[in-house]
């Protein structure tokens, strides 16, 4: 990089030369790191607590999730910033599991793109330990309560996953299991079980 500019690398030229393709953050062995029990559980989430990981996701630190930044980025073969379905296959074929690879990208797309972002990634993949934790679950809560009532609406619930009106009902049904009080919102209470995946209603 060190030269005249007539000659020198590209960014695509540069993160794709040997010497930075093979260094270990984009080795296969930082792929034995991903828990591919968090993705399951991540796809069979709730869109609304999918959007409320996203949310925590985006404004988490690097020393925090620094080891799932070299798995995504150890995924990214054409260093483009996001995963196609392609990368993700050959990536986690590797890992010898049964997970349904084709249904796990379909639920991490969010925004059906096609392709999984970096924030999207974080958020399928961050551990409990990370965000359940009391400061990063408020700021969240606060950021859906619009209208600052204390409880997050059905309302406010279908302008942040921005569904559909056909899919409402699916949504609601989901929503009630920790609607404990069934005043139709969840309060700041209720949003922690969720998060937590603690379904206390049946």
């Amino acid at each position: 990089m060190l030269c005249d500019p007539d000659t020198r690398f590209s960014a695509e030229q540069v993160l794709n030369h040997t010497w930075v393709s093979n260094l270990a953050p984009n080795s296969d062995e930082s792929l034995l790191d991903l828990d591919l029990q968090i993705l399951k559980n991540y796809s069979n989430s709730n869109k609304f607590k999918k959007a409320a990981l996203t949310f925590i996701a985006s404004r988490l630190k690097d020393d925090e999730i620094h080891k799932l930044r070299d798995i995504f980025f150890s995924l990214d073969k054409n260093n483009d910033g996001t995963l196609t379905f392609d990368e993700m296959y050959e990536g986690c074929k590797s890992l010898k599991s049964k997970l349904d690879i084709e249904e796990m990208f379909d639920s991490l797309d969010t925004d059906k793109s096609g392709k999984i972002n970096y924030t999207e990634f974080i958020a399928a993949t961050i551990d409990k330990k990370i965000y359940l934790k009391n400061e990063r679950l408020f700021e969240a809560f606060k950021n859906f309560d619009k209208d600052g009532s204390g409880k997050i609406s059905m309302k406010e619930i279908h302008y942040i996953i921005n569904d559909q009106k056909d899919d409402y009902p699916s949504i609601e049904k989901e929503i009630e299991k920790y609607d404990l009080n069934g005043d139709g919102e969840i309060d700041y209470e209720e949003f922690c079980n969720m998060m937590a995946n603690i379904k206390l209603i049946e």
